[in-house]
């Protein structure tokens, strides 16, 4: 981060009359990928480990900030303590990497270094709820409601944290239909598929943590009607088959290294 401006849960930090400041001169660390650990367990007498998969450690980074007109007094620190030192992940986006979001919380002790004229700083490590940032929320609508047969669309994956990306998908029946199924041909045509609908219902489908919902109610469980293959995209631009009268919602939130 070069920037000496930054927003941390919708707050800029201009508002709050302060900015980045750096004590030294020389390179900058930024946040860029996270260290991994790798899952695995080694029976006895078998030559090599059995792999389950990786868990990316949080990433962590400091930042110093002082006042831009050197009023930090007892007033101005209190209103900073209750901005910044939060007991849940919040949205941290420096100014010079507008379109990547990082979640964090302080973990440090954080002592205020002043001269004892309402003029200092102050330091704070965050560390991040994931070993990556994420991309500001977008949404991409397909209307499909005029569509006869199997009508091809383009969906994107833009993470470079792992090949495949889980995503968030809303689809609302339009017309008599009473089902719908979406194929990915860039994945062996693997396929998500819903039957035996209500007329209009609308399905929020999040792939990634095996969540579905329906507009008739939270109580409602519509598992019996889906087909067990939870979607998926390749990395880059995937050409997906929608079969289907349809409004496909495509949520576009994805885990990147910067």
């Amino acid at each position: 981060m070069i920037s000496t401006g930054f927003t941390f849960n919708g707050i800029t930090s201009e508002t709050m009359g302060v900015s980045l400041v750096r004590l030294e001169s020389g390179v900058i660390n930024t946040p860029f990928t996270s260290s991994k650990t790798i899952l695995e367990t080694h029976p006895n007498r078998v030559l090599y480990p059995y792999f389950h998969g990786v868990k990316h450690n949080p990433l962590e980074f400091t930042i110093t900030i002082a006042s831009e007109t050197n009023d930090m007094d007892s007033s101005k620190l209190y209103s900073l303590a209750q901005w910044l030192f939060k007991t849940e992940y919040k949205p941290f986006i420096s100014d010079d990497n507008p379109n990547r979001v990082y979640y964090v919380m302080a973990i440090n002790k954080a002592d205020f270094i002043t001269n004892g004229l309402d003029e200092g700083y102050f330091t704070i490590q965050f560390r991040c709820r994931d070993g990556f940032a994420w991309t500001v929320e977008e949404e991409e609508v397909f209307d499909l409601s005029a569509s006869t047969g199997s009508t091809p669309i383009s969906m994107g994956n833009d993470s470079n944290i792992d090949e495949w990306f889980y995503p968030e998908l809303e689809i609302q029946l339009q017309g008599t239909d009473t089902e719908f199924e979406l194929i990915n041909t860039d994945d062996s045509n693997n396929n998500l598929k819903f039957t035996g609908l209500e007329v209009g219902e609308t399905i929020y489908i999040d792939n990634q943590k095996r969540i579905i919902l329906s507009s008739q109610g939270v109580d409602v469980n519509k598992f019996g009607a889906f087909n067990g293959n939870w979607f998926r995209l390749q990395y880059g631009v995937n050409t997906v088959n929608v079969v289907g009268k349809c409004i496909i919602t495509y949520k576009k939130l994805f885990p990147v290294f910067t």
